[in-house]
């Protein structure tokens, strides 16, 4: 079975961007999240340990597998990024959303 854990993030768009330093799959990894106001979303951006962006400006979806497009790419993690909902609406996070009402989880990958 995988391990799935809640990745740490703030719900106040005013304070994006933020970045949450954090191990995925036991590899050091920054991920910055910035609200877009016109686009009404939270984007995501994975950064390596030496700050070399590896990932930019993706749109957290809720319920889509955020890295699965990218699987082919060896640098970034190599489990999976899911933003879901844990109220109805079932919608994507809006400014005061990620990390209440949306929570961004990571999923370990099988061994």
């Amino acid at each position: 079975m995988a391990v799935t854990y809640a990745i740490p993030a703030t719900t106040n768009a005013s304070a994006a961007p933020f970045d949450t330093r954090i191990l995925l799959s036991a590899v050091p990894y920054t991920l910055r999240f910035q609200y877009s106001i016109r686009g009404q979303v939270w984007k995501l951006s994975i950064f390596d340990d030496g700050g070399a962006l590896l990932l930019g400006g993706v749109s957290l979806v809720n319920g889509f597998p955020l890295l699965l497009p990218y699987h082919s790419n060896a640098s970034l993690p190599p489990g999976e990024l899911v933003a879901i909902a844990n109220t109805l609406p079932d919608v994507n996070a809006m400014g005061g959303d990620l990390g209440s009402r949306v929570v961004l989880y990571y999923v370990e990958p099988d061994a």
